[in-house]
């Protein structure tokens, strides 16, 4: 990746997955860790999905060529369904470009314990959101999660990115909300994954953003918790969108993802049948 690339890289990074600014940063208490001769191998988003899920300061990978991708598999560690850590700080480290990877220090907003502690209480949370829903259908699991996450949640620019931020904490930016889902979603059984691209702001412009894709009936179908959250309300605009109607405000890799058509669910469908 291109030293331009990088740098307007990283200011999308401190504006979306980085706690904001005036917070303390926790310096690493062991020197830089990561798994060099095995990460050099493997691509970027595995790379760094691996770093985060142990808690690593290290990650290297290959360099996927674009910033794009690059802040797309950052974005997807972050939000995976394993991960109960925030980032505060991400630092570039030289030497890695002759090799055709890319390596960075990772510093998280707390103390390894700290972090354990956090992760330990998510997954226990969505533990006892699967059992709640065990003998509901899926589609009403998806609804009760997305409800879930934002009656505990409300957002906040320079929240945190975590799950545990999102349900625990109580303030999160898009990346926390799409995180919560996908705990809650895959503690239920119930495929979903991360979605990065951009959405248009209220100025006109546009700005990066993160939300989910469900696999409900073998129908695919977007969810956007973040964009449901209306201070304080609850709504369900952006449940179950399909590629079309999400596509008037959201931009993504669409050849890289996987369509999201939709299908026969959406909310009333699902409320009418509960009834």
């Amino acid at each position: 990746m291109k030293p331009t690339a990088k740098c307007s890289m990283m200011l999308l990074i401190c504006g979306l997955l980085v706690s904001g600014c005036g917070g303390q940063k926790i310096p690493p208490e062991k020197p830089v860790q990561s798994h060099s001769a095995d990460a050099a191998a493997e691509d970027w988003d595995a790379a760094l999905r691996r770093a985060l899920r142990q808690r690593e300061t290290g990650a290297e990978g290959e360099d996927p060529g674009d910033a794009a991708a690059f802040f797309s598999a950052l974005l997807c560690g972050m939000t995976d369904a394993e991960n109960a850590a925030d980032l505060a700080a991400v630092t570039w480290l030289d030497g890695g470009e002759e090799t055709g990877t890319l390596r960075l220090h990772l510093v998280y907003d707390a103390a390894p314990q700290e972090l354990e502690r956090r992760g330990a209480w998510a997954a226990a949370y969505a533990a006892g959101f699967a059992e709640s829903c065990r003998m509901l259908p899926p589609e009403v699991c998806v609804l009760l999660a997305h409800d879930a996450v934002l009656r505990r949640c409300s957002y906040a620019a320079e929240g945190g990115g975590s799950a545990y931020a999102a349900l625990h904490g109580g303030e999160a930016r898009c990346a926390g909300y799409a995180a919560a889902f996908r705990l809650l979603c895959a503690a239920a059984g119930i495929p979903c994954e991360t979605v990065t691209g951009t959405v248009r702001s209220s100025t006109g412009g546009t700005q990066p953003h993160a939300w989910n894709i469900v696999t409900l009936g073998g129908s695919r179908y977007h969810v956007d918790c973040t964009w449901d959250d209306r201070a304080g309300r609850v709504l369900h605009t952006w449940f179950l969108r399909s590629d079309a109607e999400m596509a008037a405000t959201h931009a993504w890799d669409r050849q890289g993802t996987a369509a999201a058509e939709g299908g026969a669910l959406s909310y009333t469908a699902i409320v009418t049948a509960m009834q």
